[in-house]
């Protein structure tokens, strides 16, 4: 059920996908209550990739917040938060890949917390190879720790 959605045309819940969607200021995913998300035009739920998805600053995805994250135009979003990662063009989370994600200063990963990490291209996630990352101080996967890397 979506609640005071307004200007809206067309979109599909539960893991479905969204199209054309802008103007939304506040809606219900799964019964989480998503504010002040504007200028989405389309993105995938329940995990899936989200596409053009431009200055949202806050929004819930399976009960998972993210704050002030503007500039995004693809990710994945499955029980992990997201803060003031600003300019990702594309990522995969859940130890998947992530493509031309540059300037995230600061973001969560199944729980392990990743600092200052800017102008990577493209890494593995869940303990797996970084390829091309370059101008990232320090993150942590899966608990072990990578410095100037």
């Amino acid at each position: 059920q979506s609640h005071t959605c307004t200007g809206c045309s067309c979109w599909l819940l539960q893991g479905r996908q969204s199209h054309t969607c802008t103007g939304c200021s506040c809606w219900f995913l799964q019964g989480r209550q998503s504010h002040t998300c504007t200028g989405c035009s389309c993105w995938f739920l329940q995990g899936r990739q989200s596409h053009t998805c431009t200055g949202c600053s806050c929004w819930f995805l399976q009960g998972r917040q993210s704050h002030t994250c503007t500039g995004c135009f693809c990710w994945f979003t499955i029980c992990i938060q997201s803060h003031t990662c600003t300019g990702c063009s594309c990522w995969l989370l859940q130890g998947r890949q992530s493509h031309t994600c540059t300037g995230c200063s600061c973001w969560f990963l199944q729980g392990r917390q990743s600092h200052t990490c800017t102008g990577c291209s493209c890494w593995f996630l869940q303990g797996r190879q970084s390829h091309t990352c370059t101008g990232c101080s320090c993150w942590f996967l899966q608990g072990r720790q990578s410095h100037t890397c």
